[in-house]
């Protein structure tokens, strides 16, 4: 349910009862639950909560166009505080502003990179999003600076094309990124294909392209207080992926995903492993999913298979496996009772984290394996 307000409050304070107003809707989502997670050597219950709420405003412009924007803000308590997710400041998801019309929709600000957005839309509340959809070493998942085109939908066909301003986070002018996507839909059959590229982005700011390193506990942490990685990295990131989805209520979704990460200059590390300056390293991951979708039971069961990192003095099994199973119960339209599980096998110079944040709570130490179960409920509005 999204609450819409033609006529804001602010317009008849000044007295402008007679002036057409924009559209605002605000929308957004609330998570609430008890988990539990294993990092390995060390077994944590929690209470989670999780929130995003969305202001977003369509004014129909005199010449048939739309000027759209939108502020978003998420809010949780298991990464607070954290670099990956910045939760306390407004805007730190979404926060752009654009045209629509019939040649399509143009925004300009921060959003999801066009790849990104293909796994995230497709995996979402399933319990598979959190390791294929959010790993990519290099890849930018929720750009800054950006300036974006999506097409309408033409015979099924849907294309994006964005263009990342690096320049102005790093300051030099051969800094830059560019993303492009396109899927096709047709009944109960989608194909999803996309690629990205990134040129001198600062890696020391960038949660998955900074220094991986070992904490006094012995365990690896991914990116949350960067202390190092290649101020010069250029990355690459490919995906393909299909869904089909038959008329009695089962499914099946497949993806494969490449990843290309160059640290131009010394810092970046993998599992504690210092990276070559100059070097390319590559990774390959593939995933598979199992759904079925009946009534008010949607049933979910994932398999994701991260293969070693290769390349210069890349560490050997340095891999993973990640399962999940979950199954949602639809209380109300918008409203539903979850229960999750995920495992993460590490390989042996691996330590990825089971939890929301691959990259925090990751295992007490290399080649350790994670897990966690969590039950909840989750209502859009």
């Amino acid at each position: 349910m999204k609450m819409k307000h033609a006529a804001l409050a602010i317009a008849l304070a000044f007295g402008a009862a007679g002036l057409a107003q924009a559209e605002v809707t605000i929308s957004g989502k609330a998570d609430f639950g008890v988990q539990a997670r294993d990092t390995g050597d060390s077994t944590q219950g929690a209470v989670k909560y999780q929130g995003e709420i969305d202001f977003s405003g369509r004014d129909k412009l005199d010449n048939g166009m739309n000027f759209i924007w939108t502020l978003n803000q998420e809010i949780n308590n298991i990464n607070a505080g954290s670099s990956y997710t910045a939760n306390s400041q407004w805007g730190n998801r979404d926060a752009y502003g654009g045209l629509e019309g019939d040649f399509g929709t143009v925004r300009v600000g921060k959003f999801r990179t066009g790849v990104y957005a293909l796994t995230d839309d497709l995996y979402g509340d399933t319990g598979a999003d959190w390791f294929f959809s959010d790993y990519g070493r290099g890849m930018d998942q929720r750009a800054d600076n950006i300036v974006g085109y999506t097409s309408p939908v033409f015979g099924g066909f849907q294309l994006s094309a964005d263009y990342i301003l690096e320049n102005q986070s790093t300051g030099r002018s051969s800094s830059n990124g560019y993303d492009v996507a396109g899927t096709y839909t047709n009944g109960g059959l989608k194909v999803l294909a996309g690629y990205q590229g990134r040129q001198g982005f600062d890696g020391t700011q960038d949660v998955t392209a900074g220094a991986s390193f070992q904490q006094a506990d012995g365990s690896y942490q991914y990116g949350d207080s960067l202390n190092g990685g290649s101020d010069d990295t250029d990355s690459q990131t490919g995906y393909v992926g299909a869904q089909y989805k038959f008329q009695n209520g089962f499914g099946i979704t497949g993806g494969y995903k490449y990843m290309q990460f160059t640290p131009n200059t010394t810092g970046a590390t993998y599992g504690g492993t210092a990276l070559n300056a100059g070097e390319d390293y590559h990774q390959n991951m593939y995933n598979l999913m199992l759904s079925y979708n009946q009534g008010r039971n949607d049933v979910y069961l994932g398999y994701t298979y991260l293969e070693d990192l290769k390349g210069g003095d890349a560490p050997s099994d340095s891999g993973a496996q990640a399962f999940s199973a979950r199954y949602n119960y639809h209380m109300s339209k918008n409203t539903f009772a979850y229960a999750e599980y995920r495992y993460v096998k590490n390989d042996a110079n691996s330590a990825y984290s089971a939890d929301d944040d691959l990259y925090n709570y990751s295992a007490t130490s290399a080649g350790e394996d994670t897990q966690r179960g969590i039950v909840g409920v989750r209502t859009y509005f």
